[in-house]
Order: C-alpha cells, then structure tokens, then sequence
C-alpha cells in the first residue's frame, strides 16, 4: 500500500518541505497496536542493552488496543496501563489502573510503579500530553529506554502544545506537535527515531540503553507523516488554548 502526500521534515529542529511516494515501513506490523506501531515497539525494544522487560503506559483504553499489549502477550514483558476506561482485556502479566492521570499527583503515581527507568513508555491521553513527559523527564528522573509519544500532525511544523489546566480538550486541540516532543526529550539524550506510516505516534530512544544503534540509524524511517483525518485541519482559531513560549515550554520552572 501505497500512500502519496506532501508533507514537512521535521528533525532536530530542522523542517525540510518535499513529497514522495512511501510505502509501510519494512518492519512495522500490527497485533494489538492502533495501527503499525507493534513492529516499531518489537523492533527498538530488541535492541536495549540488558532490558528489564518492564512497560508503563498511560493511555491504554480498554486493554484491546494499546502499545504494551503485544510486548505483554508475545514477548515477555510485565506491564501496567492506565485509563479512565476500565479493561476488557485481562493477563498475569498486565496490571491495568482505572484512573484519571493529573498532573499534581505525577509524583505519587511513579512511586507506585517498579522502576523509574522501564523498558518502554507509552503516552496518549489526548489532552495535557507533552506536560506529563515534562513532568516526569525535569522532576522524577523517569527514563524509560524507549518511548512512544502520539502527537497531532495538524500541527505541522510548529512548536507547540496544548496548554495544561484547559477546562476540555478536543480533538482540535489537545497533545502537542512533534517538534516539541523532538525538542523536550534531545534535552535529555533520547535520539528520534521514527513516526508510524499513519502519522500518528512518535519513537525515540535513549542511546545509552541501546546496543546497536548504528544498526538502527541505518534503518529506512519517517521524519514525518500527516494523519489523513488532519489534512486541512486550521489550528488558527485556537492560538489561545495553545502554548508557544519555548520558555514555558522547555524549561523547568
């Protein structure tokens, strides 16, 4: 399956507008993922040096459907989901917390989970996203080897993110850009990766937890994709709700 667009590079701060043809990537696939992502998780989570086969994810739904569900099933891992939704989907080595994550309580939360440097961290709550990474990266020392953060292509190549505290989130305006995500994590270390093909979720990796990582920047991958729902979609209307300062946004205060 061919998917053909235009779209803007963004990388490291850097945005390059050009267009191409592109097919999935090689090893993406899909098991319990929203779409692809499973074979991107599979893939960066094989090469962390001495893993501990641990997966925190907040923003989980059900169970069904999530980023730890095939680490969990197939893979050995242990795992803990949080969501407002209650699970359908049970499993020996899965705990899921039917739970609002806010951001005041971020410190009592990670103290009740097994390890501040896990494996893999998933993030999709579609609201206040890009605060809880910052939260838990500048104030809890949380330091997963990889992480996969949804974020909105509709935000194209700005800088920005929801702001924390909104009354409601909507679909036009919740989470963050990627170039914020790019920014916020390369302050401590973690290298990006890769978008899915959908343009949906978001990879990176610590290199320090990473053998081979030669072998991974070798690797065709995404330094962009816009989600076919988000072609068209105008931020303008919502500058308000939306925080730019990178100040605000990048620095601990």
């Amino acid at each position: 399956m061919f998917v053909m667009e235009i779209f803007i590079g963004v990388h490291n701060g850097k945005y390059i507008m050009t267009s191409m043809d592109q097919n999935f990537l090689p090893y993406e696939y899909k098991r319990s993922s929203q779409h692809r992502e499973d074979g991107i998780i599979d893939l960066l989570c094989s090469h962390i040096q001495d893993p501990d086969h641990q997966a925190i994810e907040i923003g989980s739904g059900t169970g069904e459907q999530n980023m730890i569900r095939n680490l969990i099933e197939n893979l050995g891992y242990r795992g803990i989901g949080h969501d407002m939704q209650s699970a359908t989907w049970t499993h020996p080595s899965y705990e899921h917390r039917t739970c609002a994550v806010a951001l005041d309580q971020l410190g009592s939360l990670i103290e009740t989970w097994p390890t501040r440097t896990p494996d893999f961290f998933s993030l999709d709550i579609d609201s206040f996203d890009f605060w809880v990474l910052k939260d838990l990266l500048y104030n809890h020392d949380f330091r997963p080897a990889v992480m996969c953060l949804e974020y909105l292509s509709y935000y194209q190549d700005q800088v920005v993110s929801a702001r924390p505290g909104l009354p409601k989130y909507k679909k036009t305006y919740c989470g963050c850009s990627l170039a914020a995500y790019q920014l916020l994590t390369e302050r401590f270390g973690y290298q990006f990766f890769t978008v899915d093909t959908y343009g949906v979720n978001s990879f990176f990796y610590h290199p320090d937890r990473i053998k081979d990582v030669a072998v991974l920047k070798d690797l065709p991958t995404h330094v962009w994709r816009m989600y076919p729902k988000h072609v068209g979609l105008s931020v303008a209307a919502f500058a308000h709700v939306l925080e730019t300062d990178p100040t605000v946004l990048f620095e601990n205060s």
